[in-house]
């Protein structure tokens, strides 16, 4: 009999719905320049609204709230923990130089595309069922991370609109 997955910390779902997001824009990233949908400026602009929107915010309260935490019922020089880290510093890289910098290509988006949804998979999959089954969950209970992640509304999922638009297209045919 197949085990069924563990239901996520009430306490860590805010951090989860945002995993979602990640993965969504990782998706476009690695869709970038592959039609008229996911052009480069389309999906640069996603990042850009993605990551100031939570992005950014999401690393920090892992950082600073998350792992302080942790530290307190068990070693931080785990495998799992130091990847997190080390991918966070990757992607921050890797998101600044897609923002700011001319010589930015498809190709990078596709890394940095790849990089998110390994790093959400890491967190998802090792890292969040480490800090559940180390941390109780009275002291889990007492984080909020509901202050610095934005959870948008826009969902940055761009097959809807370009399904709607080849309708349009048709209808006008």
């Amino acid at each position: 009999m197949d085990k069924s997955p563990e239901k996520r910390s009430e306490a860590l779902s805010p951090l989860t719905r945002h995993h979602h997001h990640a993965l969504v824009i990782g998706l476009n990233l690695r869709r970038a320049g592959s039609n008229d949908t996911y052009t480069f400026s389309r999906v640069q602009e996603d990042l850009r609204e993605f990551w100031q929107e939570g992005g950014q915010d999401h690393f920090q309260q892992e950082e600073e709230v998350l792992l302080p935490l942790y530290s307190r019922f068990a070693s931080l020089e785990k495998a799992e923990i130091i990847r997190m880290l080390l991918q966070h510093v990757q992607i921050r890289a890797a998101v600044d130089f897609l923002l700011n910098d001319a010589e930015a290509t498809v190709d990078t988006m596709h890394t940095l595309g790849e990089l998110l949804a390994n790093h959400v998979h890491l967190e998802e999959e090792q890292v969040f069922p480490l800090i559940e089954r180390s941390v109780p969950e009275v002291a889990l209970n007492r984080l909020s991370f509901h202050q610095g992640i934005t959870e948008t509304n826009r969902s940055f999922s761009h097959a809807r609109e370009d399904k709607v638009r080849q309708e349009q297209e048709k209808a006008h045919n």
